[in-house]
């Protein structure tokens, strides 16, 4: 299981916030249930509403901040954010510097998404700032730990970090046991982060001595726990003696204290990593024992958080003992347990700038793997094919939460209650979906009669370098270097699959990729001879289950084209966008707002009224990893994505919702696995049915050509979205001029295919 520095520790399963937050005592919570709590909230919020009525800003502050770490602690993390920003609006008109601190870490540490980092930083650099004009090494202690601990985050500035982190603990007074705790876990953390054994052990002594001596309070387990934790996942599954032995000190002083405290969730964190650690030793018997506690006594307190945990840790120590059939059940309970709390977990990743497949969907694919181990060796047709649906079905598991993760959006992937089986739709339809492991490469191909699985050897690391490669070289139409390319990932992703795909009368093939196989388009792969696209249609989906396949209706279709021609916003002109639009038109009747007339506001009027079936939209677009810096440029604006789903929000009440949302002149970056995620979600983000995109940028009349084809062709009965780019891409290939897969091979059908 991955492990990086993260604020709050939610990453690395920690139980609570390791990082102080710097707020005056009289912000937290007072002792009593959850009734309790509503009840303080509601308290804070009405003082907070006089507070500010009075002018008195400081306690206005004040009370929003309590407001903030309630509302934080009960976990509305979004109401917290917002209490925390209204407490720091309060604060800087009441120029308190204490007070200023206090909300400007809190809100700090409340802000998790990718693109709030930035702020987050100044924040915390803010408030270090001011409690540092206060003198009280009570506030200072607990924002500079607060901001070594987000600069941890990004490996460049680990010096930074742990300047911070020292002066932290130089700072904290010897009598603030506690808060030295506190500070010093964050820096074994670091440490661990770093790989630096030699810190990471002087560190736990001093952590030890601390917690020997250490009052009772509940802050001690967790920043005790969180650090241990670190130091087991740093070391991976090669133990270091001397580090195994601090470690496992410190676990006997920390469960003492939890014993005496009788905190189950405390509890069943320390067995689960007493679990990790004789694994690490080589102990399975003694691992297996403390992790069956840990599992029981999550269950007794309700934390499926821990429980998910502790039962991939018990499926990962049966496959080191080679029990593969008692490493799948763990795993089946671990994916069980983690359905609970998959959301919550999901929205805590952006602080770290990680996703969920990189935190969490290993656990998904140590399954799918086990899975696929099985029936390889399995001899009942049904039974294999059982096998290979629920492989599948656990890779299947990180595609809604990967886009969701990517538009930080719980509801991007609502489309899921449309889920029909899509392999029943066509008996010509075939779908290939890739699973890639660190030594091999899966590929489930699932078609009206069943489910397939053909195994090819190659590892992880040499199919995403001779995937960058070709993507990089496809995009030059002034050479041919990217055949030498195409014609390997041919023979890996194809060759074993064409005899059967043949046999089965295959014409059209949805792809589902993962990772660095969405950077490219599988029609452009060459046999040595011809490319793919010569016999086959394509189109892909971020996940099976967020495809809704319908077949286009060609009668009444209203069509609205957009479109720049003039360079706006400092980016170039695109003169071969008139002819494109206005080759469409020769095809369709449309509606165009070209250039002045293509406005955002335009736009929205447009959408808000008559009901469009296809959207054209020849601009320049950006898919970046970050999704705040994706956009469609407008004439006078850029449209993100959270706005161009409010744009087209109005179309999913009709009737007829719109069925294709074409992007002419977008781009993702080569290379960028996560942009091209953006990219191929789209579709589902937008609330279209499907979308015809571009993978690069072409600036040339080639694009023209192929959409004024692919239009013409959707008009024949019968014709489905693929089919038609495929006869597009063949009428380019075709042109001497335009034979470079440079020039038609960007293209992407995305979602549905009919």
């Amino acid at each position: 299981m991955s492990m990086r520095f993260h604020r709050n520790g939610a990453i690395a399963g920690c139980l609570a916030l390791v990082a102080v937050l710097c707020v005056p005592a009289a912000w937290a919570a007072s002792p009593g249930g959850e009734g309790r709590i509503e009840t303080e909230i509601q308290h804070a919020t009405e003082a907070a509403f006089q507070f500010e009525k009075e002018g008195r800003w400081a306690d206005a502050a004040n009370a929003r901040g309590r407001e903030g770490a309630l509302l934080w602690m009960s976990g509305h993390r979004f109401r917290a954010r917002d209490a925390w920003r209204r407490a720091l609006e309060s604060a800087r008109r009441s120029g308190n510097s204490a007070v200023l601190a206090a909300a400007a870490t809190g809100l700090a540490v409340s802000l998790s998404a990718p693109g709030e980092r930035m702020e987050a930083l100044a924040l915390h650099a803010e408030a270090v700032s001011d409690a540092r004009k206060t003198g009280d090494a009570a506030l200072l202690v607990p924002a500079l730990s607060n901001y070594g601990s987000a600069l941890a985050v990004d490996a460049a500035r680990h010096v930074e970090a742990e300047k911070a982190l020292r002066e932290a603990l130089e700072l904290a007074p010897v009598d603030r046991v506690t808060l030295r705790i506190q500070v010093l876990a964050n820096l074994v953390r670091l440490a661990a982060e770093r790989g630096d054994s030699r810190a990471m052990q002087r560190d736990l002594d001093r952590l030890e001595q601390l917690a020997r001596i250490a009052p009772a309070d509940s802050h001690v387990p967790q920043a005790v726990l969180a650090a241990t934790q670190a130091v087991l996942q740093a070391l991976g599954r090669r133990g270091q003696p001397e580090l195994l032995a601090a470690v496992s000190r410190l676990l006997d002083v920390t469960g003492e204290r939890i014993g005496r405290a009788g905190d189950a969730r405390l509890a069943s964190f320390e067995a689960g990593l007493r679990g990790r650690w004789h694994a690490l030793a080589g102990r399975e018997d003694d691992a297996l024992a403390h992790l069956r506690t840990a599992i029981r006594l999550s269950q007794q307190s309700g934390a499926a958080e821990l429980a998910f945990r502790w039962h991939w840790e018990t499926g990962r120590v049966h496959i080191a003992g080679g029990r593969r059939d008692p490493a799948i059940a763990s795993y089946r309970r671990s994916v069980e347990s983690l359905k609970q709390v998959k959301r919550d977990l999901g929205t805590e990743l952006g602080g770290a700038g990680l996703s969920f497949r990189e935190v969490y969907g290993p656990l998904y694919y140590e399954l799918a793997d086990l899975l696929l181990q099985r029936a390889t060796a399995e001899r009942d047709g049904k039974a294999k094919g059982a096998l290979l649906e629920e492989a599948r079905a656990a890779a299947e598991l990180t595609k809604a939460a990967e886009l969701e993760d990517y538009f930080q959006d719980g509801c991007v992937a609502a489309q899921q209650a449309r889920v029909k089986r899509v392999e029943a739709v066509a008996p010509d339809v075939a779908f290939i979906y890739p699973i890639i492991l660190a030594d091999r490469l899966e590929l489930l191909v699932s078609h009206a009669r069943g489910i397939e699985q053909f195994t090819v050897a190659v590892s992880r690391d040499k199919l995403v370098a001779e995937v960058r490669e070709f993507r990089n070289w496809l995009e030059q139409p002034q050479t041919a270097r990217y055949r030498r390319y195409a014609r390997t990932l041919h023979q890996w992703l194809f060759e074993p699959l064409e005899p059967r795909l043949r046999e089965l009368g295959i014409t059209t093939i949805v792809t589902v990729p993962e990772g660095a196989l969405r950077t490219i388009p599988f029609a452009a792969l060459f046999d040595g001879k011809d490319f793919v696209v010569r016999r086959y249609a394509f189109a892909t989906t971020p996940g099976l289950e967020l495809t809704d396949p319908q077949r286009l209706k060609t009668a009444g279709q209203r069509i609205l084209l957009n479109g720049l021609t003039e360079g706006v916003q400092g980016f170039d002109p695109l003169p071969n966008v008139g002819r494109e639009l206005e080759a469409i038109r020769g095809v369709y009747p449309a509606r165009a707002l070209i250039d002045r007339d293509y406005s955002a506001a335009a736009l929205e009027k447009e959408l808000g009224g008559a009901p469009y079936s296809v959207v054209h939209i020849a601009s320049h677009g950006q898919f970046d990893s970050d999704p705040k810096r994706s956009f469609l440029l407008t004439y006078d604006d850029r449209v993100n994505m959270d706005r161009l789903e409010r744009l087209i929000a109005p179309s999913r009440f009709r009737d007829q919702p719109i069925e294709l949302l074409t992007l002419s002149a977008c781009q993702t970056a080569a290379g960028d696995d996560r942009a091209a995620l953006g990219l191929a979600g789209v579709a589902i983000k937008a609330g279209a049915r499907s979308a015809l995109a571009s993978l690069w940028f072409i600036n040339d009349e080639s694009t023209a050509v192929l959409m004024a084809e692919f239009y013409r062709a959707l008009r024949e009965p019968g014709m489905g979205k693929a089919a038609a780019l495929r006869r597009a891409q063949l009428k380019l290939l075709d042109e001497k001029r335009y034979a470079h897969p440079a020039h038609w091979g960007a293209f992407l059908l995305i979602g549905n295919w009919l």
